[in-house]
């Protein structure tokens, strides 16, 4: 009579078979592929997350950086304010953050001159054609709320883009571009051609009658 091996061992080494794979029910597959789904949506939302963080950072860092050009510029802006009698002799200055009624915007400085020109100021370290759309607004806001009175734009940078110089003769826009000196980049600490050379005071000397 031949010896039968248990259940489960394999009769020529004696070992147990390898489990088979069965096929999952209905409800098992479905399981299965919720599971896999979700372990999909957790890497593409981490994904999603770093990319969110790094566009978040990219953001912040861009915010920095206009904040420091902000308060570069506004130092660069009460310097030149502060010297505008020696700048420009024949203008005086009205008033700085200029603020309109019908508006929150606020232009940089306002001067009045001999002939009662009004001019509205922006204050850039470089400009480029996006000032444009800013000081227009500016001149526009002040001549209707002064009753339509001569008001000019001013751009005050250290460089323009060519495309300013371009679109105010072009489009006569009759705007005032002012370069800025490189010596007044200490004023902001704004890098560049600086060389480090400061304005003289000169000492008021008592003259012999």
């Amino acid at each position: 009579m031949q010896k039968r091996e248990p259940a489960g061992i394999c009769p020529g080494c004696g070992s147990a078979p390898r489990r088979r794979f069965r096929v999952p029910k209905k409800k098992h597959a479905i399981s299965l592929l919720s599971y896999l789904l979700c372990e999909m949506y957790i890497d593409i939302s981490e994904i999603r997350d770093s990319s969110r963080e790094r566009s978040c950072l990219g953001a912040f860092v861009l915010n920095l950086a206009e904040e420091n050009a902000d308060a570069r510029e506004l130092a660069v802006r009460d310097y030149f304010a502060k010297h505008l009698a020696r700048m420009r002799p024949h203008e005086q200055l009205a008033k700085r953050e200029q603020g309109y009624v019908v508006s929150r915007l606020r232009a940089d400085m306002r001067t009045v001159d001999m002939q009662e020109t009004i001019r509205e100021w922006e204050f850039k370290l470089h400009a480029d054609y996006s000032v444009l759309g800013q000081i227009l607004t500016y001149v526009a806001l002040a001549r209707k709320e002064l009753g339509f009175r001569v008001v000019r734009g001013v751009v005050a940078a250290f460089t323009f883009s060519d495309e300013v110089a371009l679109a105010n003769e072009v489009m006569n826009l009759n705007l005032e571009l002012v370069t800025l000196p490189d010596w007044m980049r200490g004023a902001g600490r704004v890098t560049g051609r600086w060389t480090g050379v400061s304005l003289p005071k000169i000492p008021n000397i008592a003259q012999p009658e």
